[in-house]
């Protein structure tokens, strides 16, 4: 290579490194307007270098600085470049700052889109008991959205998951955080919604390469509007704010990540009309198939938050009622922090527990189970002997059979327990009916009677349940009929 290529390429790569040292500062930056306007979440500046989107940046400033180094090349000469350093630094700098704001208004590579916007807006103290209500006037489910929407579904959450990196899509990990974020959603249900579905975008993939994404249209397709985290103080405020005194604690189970369990708690309360407090605990699952274990000490984990965000809950004046339904290995995080901190809870008078198709232990559950039932109004247990996912997890347990599951010896029967073997309405497509509770009108009219009125014996909520053995005086459990 000639010594003149040399003395242009070596200013170009100078320029070029100048320039994306312009980008980080320009990403230092807007952490720090992000970190003070929205979040107040505690990352540091080391989180954005996991991120694949800063890297783009970064590129993209190398790009911009190597550029502005040839515009003053060519303005002032190489000749001359020696006599210039300050500004052609300042220049490389500026122009690495400055464009990725550029190119953001000349293309739409990364959009922020409907659902990957990281926050909405905030809501003051005195905001909040003109924004929320209960939606009995107007139909609306949950917190009312800043940008009133009849369709979007507000709900509270608390969660031990890691805060996702700022340049990251996403609002929270499946990794295993240090604290417990409290903040409030709200999802979007489309028009075309259907009964127990969550209607996404389709997606083609092969391995992990995201082959093609459906366009989302908030018509057809679930949108996550806007994720907001608050202080536990501001949080507290908002839910006694609320005019309702009974809430629905929602504990997802396990490969479920954040935006997932969003989803499916809007689903379960959109469906179900739900008209209280609808709160989600999210609990680090890494939301991949095979982290089974991983997701499984996760839970375990979890146990002492979910007893403190229950405390914070009824500590509110107008929370009168707190209902739980949770969901395969949620149930684990449930059943054993209940039965863990059984004396230290007995005050806060919870009422309906709701067991939908629980991934643990059966001999654990027996254990622990009736522990439970002292501080709960009342027990339910909803089982099937089609749910794949629990026989997958009891060859991962050794044989030993899941809570949830009906083997040939029968399903789990504890005194003063309700169980329901939902085993005939179990009609899921792909052929898992691990999320039976939330896809079959029935299982929901009988959550949502059970959660209004606490009616029992089952009969007496649905004519579709019967007593097993059929007809006699007192049934051994319960069962839907084919």
């Amino acid at each position: 290579m000639s010594e003149d290529w040399l003395h242009i390429l070596e200013p170009v790569l100078l320029g070029g490194a100048l320039g994306a040292v312009g980008q980080v500062l320009h990403t230092l930056v807007s952490t720090a307007q992000i970190h003070s306007k929205s979040y107040a979440r505690g990352d540091s500046s080391s989180a954005l270098f996991a991120s694949r989107r800063f890297f783009v940046f970064l590129l993209i400033g190398f790009l911009g600085g190597a550029t502005a180094s040839l515009v003053i090349m060519g303005t002032n000469g190489v000749t001359n470049l020696a006599l210039s350093h300050a500004a052609f630094a300042l220049g490389a700098v500026a122009a690495g700052y400055v464009t990725v704001d550029i190119i953001n208004k000349l293309v739409t590579w990364f959009p922020p889109s409907e659902h990957y916007t990281k926050s909405g807006p905030r809501w003051s103290e005195e905001d909040v008991s003109q924004n929320i209500n209960l939606g009995l006037d107007d139909g609306t489910l949950g917190p009312e959205e800043p940008q009133h929407d009849e369709r979007s579904v507000g709900m509270f959450f608390a969660t031990t998951r890691a805060d996702a990196p700022l340049l990251s899509e996403g609002w929270f990990t499946g990794e295993r955080g240090d604290r417990i974020a409290f903040g409030k959603a709200f999802v979007r249900v489309p028009e075309s919604h259907r009964l127990g579905k969550i209607e996404l975008p389709m997606r083609i993939r092969l391995l992990s390469l995201n082959l093609y994404t459906q366009t989302r249209d908030p018509t057809k397709h679930f949108v996550v509007r806007s994720v907001d985290t608050v202080p536990m103080e501001e949080w507290e405020v908002m839910i006694r704010s609320f005019p309702s005194d009974t809430a629905l604690v929602f504990v997802h189970g396990y490969n479920t990540s954040f935006e997932e369990g969003l989803y499916r708690n809007a689903q379960i309360v959109w469906d179900l009309q739900f008209r209280g407090v609808s709160v989600m605990f999210s609990w680090p699952s890494r939301g991949h198939t095979l982290d089974y274990t991983y997701d499984r000490d996760s839970a375990l984990g979890a146990r002492k938050a979910f007893v403190m965000v229950l405390k914070r809950l009824k500590a509110q004046p107008n929370i009168k009622n707190i209902h739980i339904l949770a969901h395969s290995m949620g149930n684990l995080v449930v059943l054993d922090a209940l039965a863990a901190h059984w004396q230290d809870i007995a005050s806060l008078q919870l009422g309906e527990l709701m067991m939908a198709a629980p991934d643990i232990d059966r001999d654990l559950f027996e254990d622990i189970a009736p522990t439970v039932r002292k501080v709960t109004a009342g027990m339910t247990l909803y089982v099937s002997s089609a749910d794949k996912a629990l026989i997958a997890s009891r060859i991962l347990a050794g044989g030993i059979p899941r809570a949830g599951d009906v083997p040939s010896k029968g399903p789990v029967l504890l005194p003063q327990i309700e169980t329901i073997d939902a085993t005939a309405i179990g009609d899921d497509p792909l052929g898992f009916n691990h999320t039976v509770f939330a896809q079959s009108r029935s299982i929901l009219n009988d959550v949502g009677i059970l959660i209004q009125t606490s009616r029992r014996p089952p009969p007496d909520r649905l004519k579709e349940i019967r007593g097993i053995p059929e007809g006699a005086a007192t049934p051994n459990y319960w069962r839907y009929s084919e």
